[in-house]
């Protein structure tokens, strides 16, 4: 077998095959060029999401304050059987007693006073003892005294609440109810929520016990009271000097938790001071009273305290004395209260700083 034609006919054979070897290899080239490119990315691997962080909470409010107006006794009748008081309410209606002022209790968030004598029909006159001794009572439409005059709630804590009875009391704070204000005294508290503020009123009468001052505040707390005001009813009559039972009664009630402390019996205008920067009132006199035609001392005031609330839960409050008289008539009690002015109110003002103690 000739072996060099052998070599010559495969030559060909092995051009051809690598011809077709470059060929696939360009065709392949070129696919790559044109579709592989154009392939979509591969998706990545899901990775798992992470809860969003909750927003902190707050733990700050905002501070709040309140005004509220603070006036002495609310005495709606005459001594029985005195109908002097009820002339006026029969002349003019009951919005009369306190149109001079019923403005500055309408700007106020809120206006407490002493309910001198319960709003009632009973006839179970209670027993006194020795003269002179007197019996106050006020028909029960005299509510709509205190609702035009914008008085937002009372105090029923004091010597002439049970003149009538116990059936007397009862059917006062029913019909007070009923006409929408509210009350307490003795063993009846009130919460109620002025300007976002959570107050608490307790009311006692010549009663400085501390274990009952405390028990009355901690009743409060335990209702939501943010703010804790006491109403006392004690002091000697007719007097402008603070007596022992006051101070005791006042400091006990501030150790034990009150923002402020108010008085009225001494029917007399009496020191307004601080104690551990707790505003306290030690007699606010006689307000609309109609225990007498002609007293002796109608000087009078509204005091207004404001409280504020800081956000951490701390109370301050500030004072304000308006001087006032019990009467729109310089010579006689017409059971009007009116703001003074003029030379009247300075001396009114003048007469409350020196009954209160200097800083």
């Amino acid at each position: 077998m000739d072996v060099s034609k052998l070599h010559r006919s495969r030559k060909p054979l092995f051009i051809l095959g690598a011809a077709v070897v470059l060929v696939v290899l360009a065709l392949g080239l070129l696919y790559w060029r044109l579709f592989a490119s154009a392939a979509p990315a591969p998706v990545p691997a899901p990775v798992a999401s992470q809860p969003a962080a909750a927003p902190a909470a707050s733990t700050t409010t905002s501070a709040s304050s309140a005004t509220i107006s603070f006036v002495g006794d609310l005495t709606l009748s005459s001594p029985e059987p005195s109908t002097a008081f009820d002339s006026y309410y029969e002349a003019d209606g009951p919005s009369y007693y306190l149109s001079k002022v019923a403005s500055v209790f309408a700007d106020s968030d809120y206006t407490v006073g002493n309910l001198e004598g319960p709003i009632t029909t009973s006839t179970d006159q209670s027993s006194k003892g020795t003269p002179p001794q007197y019996w106050f009572k006020a028909p029960l439409s005299y509510t709509k005294i205190l609702t035009d005059g914008h008085i937002n709630a009372v105090t029923i804590a004091n010597n002439h609440a049970y003149d009538w009875g116990q059936s007397g009391i009862d059917q006062c704070k029913q019909t007070l109810s009923k006409a929408g204000i509210k009350y307490f005294g003795y063993s009846n508290y009130l919460v109620c929520e002025i300007k976002g503020i959570k107050f608490g009123f307790f009311g006692l009468a010549f009663d400085r016990s501390k274990s009952d001052i405390s028990k009355c505040v901690q009743a409060l707390k335990k209702q939501g009271a943010q703010v804790i005001v006491a109403f006392f009813h004690d002091g000697t009559e007719g007097s402008y000097q603070v007596n022992s039972s006051q101070v005791q009664a006042a400091h006990n009630a501030v150790n034990a938790g009150a923002a402020a402390v108010v008085f009225s019996h001494p029917h007399r205008l009496q020191a307004v001071t601080t104690y551990k920067g707790a505003p306290v009132a030690y007699s606010l006199g006689n307000f609309c009273f109609g225990g007498n035609t002609h007293p002796s001392d109608m000087d009078t005031m509204i005091l207004q305290i404001t409280f504020t609330r800081a956000a951490d839960g701390s109370v301050s409050a500030q004072t304000k004395t308006i001087p006032c008289s019990i009467s729109s008539s310089a010579t006689t009690n017409d059971y009007q209260p009116v703001v003074l002015s003029g030379q009247a109110k300075a001396r009114v003002a003048a007469k409350i700083k020196q009954l209160s103690p200097r800083p």
